[in-house]
């Protein structure tokens, strides 16, 4: 039983494929969850079923949002509320279980390695695809991104094994981990190494410094030889003062388009946001409104619920509260660099 368990809930973070859209996203995640939470309980004996207190302030907290989002404030809907409110606590309280039962530095340390196996593998078999494979937004350009549907999405899934492989000193496998993250060229790739390499060093300060300046070299080479790289950059760069999306390209219209929501959010409603699940309904607000993007009407739907980013939709969703609440999970669960705590894998 553990062995399943164990199997069953690591496999489910690579099973984005694995969905069919009718309305909603039906994921096999969901149903991995589903089954596997009973199957945890009874392993248990039903024993340990209630949450911790944090667990339950932050459960409160959705609802009472929830209550001045839909009711008070009117910037949110129900469906929108429950379909998110359902799917946090569920998954919440699901993998609050699971590392409960599978506490021990033995149980988590394979845990993560098995899910440090799956990455390698699959970054192999990209390999194999790699040459086959277009990428084909807007363009057909040709960028690593294995089995997933975006290069972004694997770069995020895949880079806490990166930092695993860093940490091992498994010099093939960061070779082979990094030449992939590049192949993506995703800028979420590119900083996501940056940032694992200057985590790597940072309990010394001479290593530290040493990354650091490696870190400006490599993107000071990046932005010379990638022109993807370079191109979003400086389309970053003019959105950002300009506030303006004319003639940019996709990847920095899919973002800034949420930044520019988000702002708007941000200043009617700072404190709560505008309520759980409410992005889409802000952006169908204000984006429209923005300066450039009837350029841009065939994509209007890209990334539209989640914001483009976790830190936006936070924003969005629960304003300032929402952002310290994350920074206190953060902080709550933080472990020594001695061991890359497997909860990292699922935020």
């Amino acid at each position: 039983m553990k062995k399943y368990l164990i199997y069953s809930t690591v496999f489910s973070v690579f099973s984005e494929i694995l969905t069919i859209t009718v309305g909603i996203d039906l994921k096999l995640f969901y149903l991995i969850v589903l089954i596997n939470l009973p199957l945890i309980l009874i392993y248990k004996g039903f024993e340990n079923l209630f949450i911790e207190a944090w667990h339950f302030i932050i459960i409160c907290f959705f609802v009472l949002s929830g209550i001045l989002s839909i009711w008070v404030f009117k910037t949110n809907i129900f469906s929108a509320w429950i379909e998110q409110f359902v799917g946090i606590t569920l998954c919440s309280y699901f993998y609050y279980q699971f590392f409960t039962l599978f506490k021990t530095k033995e149980e988590l340390n394979e845990i993560f390695k098995l899910y440090a196996d799956i990455v390698f593998v699959l970054i192999v078999i990209g390999f194999f695809l790699y040459p086959f494979d277009k990428y084909n937004v807007n363009d057909e350009s040709q960028r690593f991104r294995t089995i997933f549907f975006e290069p972004a999405h694997f770069a995020t899934v895949c880079m806490p094994a990166f930092f695993y492989f860093i940490n091992g000193k498994n010099w093939y496998k960061i070779i082979i981990t990094t030449i992939a993250m590049l192949l993506t060229i995703s800028s979420v790739a590119f900083i996501g190494l940056l940032l694992c390499l200057l985590l790597r060093f940072k309990f010394s300060v001479v290593k530290f410094f040493a990354t650091f300046s490696a870190a400006i070299i490599f993107s000071i080479i990046l932005y010379n030889t990638v022109p993807e790289f370079r191109l979003r950059l400086d389309d970053s760069s003019k959105s950002f003062k300009s506030s303006s999306l004319e003639k940019v390209n996709l990847s920095t219209y899919v973002f800034f388009s949420n930044v520019f929501v988000v702002q708007k959010v941000f200043q009617q409603s700072p404190i709560l946001g505008n309520g759980l699940g409410s992005h889409y309904i802000s952006r169908e607000k204000y984006v429209g409104k923005i300066e450039g993007v009837e350029g841009f009407e065939q994509y209007l739907g890209l990334n539209y619920k989640d914001a483009n980013s976790l830190f936006l939709r936070i924003v969005s969703d629960m304003g300032i509260v929402g952002v310290l609440f994350v920074l206190f999970f953060l902080a709550k669960n933080y472990v020594s660099r001695n061991v890359f705590f497997c909860i990292t894998l699922f935020l």
